[in-house]
C-alpha cells in the first residue's frame, strides 16, 4: 500500500471484541464521545463490527466474541484456549487514547457512568491523564499532551 491510495487508517488500528458489542458501543460513545463511523452487521442481523473515531482523531474496531472466533482459537490452541471470563477489570492491558481536554472528557465519562480508576494528573513525561474502565472491565487511559519532555529529564533513557 502507498501513501498515496487514499487510505489513511492508523498504522495500529486496536479491534476490540466485547460479549455485548452493541452495548459497548452505545457506551464508548456516551461515555467516551467516540463517534461511530461505520458498521457491518452479520447475517443474523447483530453487530459484526464498528469502525468508532476518537475524540483526538484515533480509530477503534468493535466486534463481538462470535461462536466462529472460538472454535478458530480451539482448534488452534487446543487445551491452552480459555474461553472464559477474562476477570473484572482486565488488567492485561490497556487503552490509551488522546483526547484535546482530558479533564472535560473525564467530566463526561464520569456523568455517564463510567467508574474511574484515578483522576486526572499531570505526569513528569509531559501527559495529564486518567484511568477508567468499560461496561466489560477494559482499561482505558484517557492522555492529553501538555508539552514536550526529554525522556531523560523524567528519569528514563533514549534508546
Amino acid at each position: 500500500m502507498s501513501d498515496t491510495d487514499g487510505d489513511e487508517r492508523q498504522a495500529v488500528l486496536p479491534q476490540l471484541a466485547y460479549q455485548d458489542p452493541e452495548a459497548a458501543v452505545a457506551f464508548l460513545c456516551r461515555a467516551f464521545a467516540f463517534e461511530e463511523a461505520s458498521r457491518l452487521s452479520a447475517r443474523d442481523g447483530t453487530l459484526a463490527l464498528a469502525v468508532l473515531r476518537t475524540p483526538g482523531g484515533g480509530t477503534v474496531l468493535v466486534g463481538g466474541l462470535t461462536d466462529q472466533i472460538r472454535r478458530r482459537m480451539e482448534a488452534v490452541f487446543g487445551a491452552e484456549f480459555r474461553a472464559g471470563d477474562p476477570g473484572w477489570p482486565q488488567l492485561g492491558c490497556a487503552i490509551t487514547v488522546m483526547v484535546p481536554d482530558v479533564d472535560a472528557h473525564c467530566d463526561r465519562a464520569r456523568g455517564e457512568g463510567a467508574r474511574l480508576v484515578s483522576e486526572p494528573r499531570d505526569h513528569p513525561w509531559g501527559l495529564r491523564d486518567y484511568e477508567t474502565v468499560d461496561l466489560e472491565g477494559r482499561m482505558w487511559n484517557f492522555s492529553q499532551h501538555l508539552h514536550t519532555v526529554e525522556p531523560e529529564d523524567w528519569g528514563a533513557t533514549t534508546t
